[in-house]
Order: structure tokens, then sequence, then C-alpha cells
């Protein structure tokens, strides 16, 4: 089936994007440790571990969209994610990931499309994560006013702010003890452009807005941009520090993107302690460039239980 163009207008909600198939083996991990820079999720000397976060499946999740739309025509970024974690993968499973096109809206004049999907382990019929995205799509008519989404998605209702710390160092861990408003010790990443390529399918020899120059000067963009997954995987993977193992069984992100990024520059990520009724099991986080200029937000908790994650 030939692909089609990535136009607001194709992207019609109850478009299926998947089924696929992802066996997570050693050098599935490999590949995604050094393309999102998430080396913590190796042992001793790069050693593979018995399993990995979910939050590994995130970057095969997106390009479920390009099963359907051409990724080498597409100049649309990244507005919204949100992914609960469920359970840890084992190294060796084989997952099914899916997801459809579940609403699309147009708001000041730009086309937004919604899309919704979760990764199923294919032994046990787990729900492994569920992941939701909004993201620009070009529009080719002309509206005369917003059109509203269909959905509500429920998305957190909270400003982030950073309130003064003062004097007081951040902190390297939290307990139910740790007040509100406690700033956490923040991390620097710096995304060079193969790890890009490599998160945006360059094997198969895609050539778009974050894997070619040439791709993205013809949409009307400075330089290649890197994609708004890997701050969500960055930002997964700072949750687990400081919400503990927990995190990977329950874990809720949801983040914001405010500005693209690209190669080699260096994003600062900072997180400060939210208050709640059973404790410290939430946290802001804040994505600044070297100009400390606000590149994303974002909003990390525990979630309730769900249960039994099976099918």
């Amino acid at each position: 089936m030939a692909l089609q163009d990535p136009t607001f207008e194709n992207m019609v909600p109850g478009t299926r994007l998947g089924p696929m198939s992802v066996h997570v083996d050693s050098g599935y991990v490999r590949q995604n440790a050094f393309a999102s820079g998430n080396y913590s999720m190796l042992g001793a000397a790069g050693a593979v571990p018995e399993q990995v976060p979910a939050a590994i499946l995130l970057g095969d999740m997106l390009r479920l969209l390009n099963r359907v739309f051409d990724p080498n025509l597409e100049a649309g970024l990244h507005q919204r994610e949100r992914v609960r974690l469920l359970r840890p993968i084992a190294v060796g499973e084989t997952v099914v990931i899916d997801a459809s096109i579940t609403d699309r809206y147009v708001k000041r004049g730009r086309g937004y499309v919604v899309t919704q999907g979760e990764a199923v382990a294919v032994d046990t019929g787990d729900v492994l994560l569920e992941h939701t995205a909004i993201e620009v799509a070009e529009l080719n008519t002309t509206f005369e006013q917003d059109t509203a989404p269909r959905l509500d998605l429920e998305w957190t209702k909270r400003r982030i702010e950073f309130a003064p710390t003062g004097a007081t160092a951040p902190a390297t861990a939290i307990s139910p003890q740790t007040p509100p408003g406690t700033a956490l010790e923040g991390e620097t990443r710096a995304f060079s452009q193969a790890q890009m390529s490599v998160y945006s399918n360059v094997g198969e020899f895609w050539e778009t807005i974050h894997t070619s120059a040439a791709a993205a000067h013809r949409a009307g963009l400075p330089s290649t941009y890197a994609q708004g997954l890997m701050l969500t995987e960055f930002a997964c993977e700072y949750s687990a520090r400081f919400l503990g193992d927990d995190w990977h069984r329950g874990g809720a992100n949801e983040t914001t993107f405010l500005r693209p990024f690209g190669a080699d520059e260096c994003i600062h990520l900072a997180g400060q302690v939210v208050g709640s009724e059973t404790g410290p099991a939430a946290i802001n986080l804040a994505f600044t460039n070297e100009r400390d200029e606000m590149v994303a937000v974002g909003y990390s908790q525990l979630a309730p239980s769900r249960g039994d994650t099976a099918r």
C-alpha cells in the first residue's frame, strides 16, 4: 500500500496505524540506549539487564504513524505527549504495538491530530504502556473558525511553576516527608545528529526533518530538529530516579513541547516536588535550553493502580 501524504485532511479519525510486532532483544535495547542517551538502563560495562522500562517502546509508538503516512513529507512537530507505564519488559519478549487516529481539530489556524495506542506483551497479554500524542499536521484547507476536539483527554489541569528555592541545595532523593516545592537535582543532556537519526529510523532510509538538513530546509526549518519523544523518554528516566521502582509499574507522564531544539543543543531538565495527600508522589518538570528558554514542561506522578493489566 502506498504511503499517504501526511496532511490534516488525510489524517482521518478511525485510521488504524498498527499493529506492529517488536522483539525486544539485546540489540534493540542497546540501540535505544544510544539513541535516547539513557545508558542507565544498562548494567556494568554496558551489560543488558533482564528487564527494561516500557518507555523504550515510545520511539516505535511514534513510528506507527509512518506505516500509513510518508515520513519524508512530514513537517509537523509534536505538541503534547502522555504515557502511562504499566510494567517493565523482559528482554527477549515480543510486543505488539497498535494505535489509531482518534481525533483532529483546528486551533488558531493550525491542524492538530490525536493518536492513541498501547503496547501488549504477546505471551501474557499484559498491557505494558498506554500512549497519547498530539501533533501538528499541514492544513490544505482554510478554516474560518476553530473546530472543537471530540475527545476530552483529561489532561492534567496544572500550571507548571517553579517557586524560588533560596540557598537550599537541590535534593538528590525524595521521601514521603519531602516538602512540596523542594527543588530536585537536575540533569543536562545533548542529542547528537547520530542519535536523532537512529531514533528517527534512518536505518529505513528515511529522509525527514529529523535526519536530513536538506529535508528540514525544504520544510522551511533552519536545521534538523530532535523528536519530542526523546524528551519524554528523558522525563521518564528522570522520574524513575526520584519516584523509584514503582514508576515502572504505574508511572504517568505528560509533556508539553514549547519550542523545538536541534543537534548538540544542551537541554537541562529540572524537577520540583508537588504535594499530594499521600506524600510527594508527583513532580513538575521543566526543560530549558542553553539560552534559558523553556523548551518543554511536564508532570510525572505515580498513578492510582489500574488493577490487572491483562487485556
